[in-house]
């Protein structure tokens, strides 16, 4: 799916809520953090400019998700939530989860690391964060590289070359002769 599809399929009322693990978020979530990070062995040697860096994978990806609330049938739907998904026991298994901003980043099952308790503004809305940990089944990163590639041409030996080598053969038995 392209980024232009995953943007012109969202509509507003799939981007004011989650989908986690088939269950619709209440109130309002937005995603408040979220970004594609990658593990870098920087190696530099003592004394010298410049350096080396080898390719370790992807980092695990961290989201938040900012819930907010201010109805009464938010708060009996968050009841529900909570107790479905959030605060269920964590199990083998990772939590579906559905955003078009996550979408984009590639996030699409994560595990619950921890939830905010609620605090409430001076207009009486109530908020609290979701903080959300992706769940990526382990890949083989990249090899690490010996060396750069030289840009020095490879040299092929000849028939010239080869008929070289047989003319020093034939002179070394002829000097044996003499």
């Amino acid at each position: 799916m392209s980024v232009a599809d995953i943007i012109s399929g969202a509509t507003f009322p799939e981007q004011d809520h989650i989908v986690l693990g088939g269950m619709k978020s209440p109130g309002k979530a937005t995603i408040t953090s979220g970004a594609l990070e990658r593990k870098w062995d920087v190696r530099e040697p003592y004394g010298a400019s410049g350096g080396s860096t080898v390719y370790h994978g992807d980092k695990i990806r961290k989201c938040d998700v900012l819930i907010e609330l201010w109805e009464k049938e938010h708060f009996a739907e968050w009841e529900r939530f909570a107790k479905t998904v959030l605060f269920k026991k964590p199990g083998q298994f990772a939590l579906s989860i559905d955003h078009p901003v996550l979408k984009l980043l590639d996030i699409t099952e994560v595990q619950v690391e921890s939830v905010t308790a609620f605090e409430q503004d001076d207009y009486g809305l109530w908020s609290c964060t979701i903080h959300l940990l992706e769940f990526r089944r382990p890949k083989p990163a990249i090899a690490k590289p010996i060396a750069a590639i030289p840009n020095a041409p490879v040299t092929i030996p000849t028939a010239q070359d080869a008929a070289e080598l047989e003319i020093q053969k034939l002179r070394a038995q002829f000097e044996k002769l003499l």
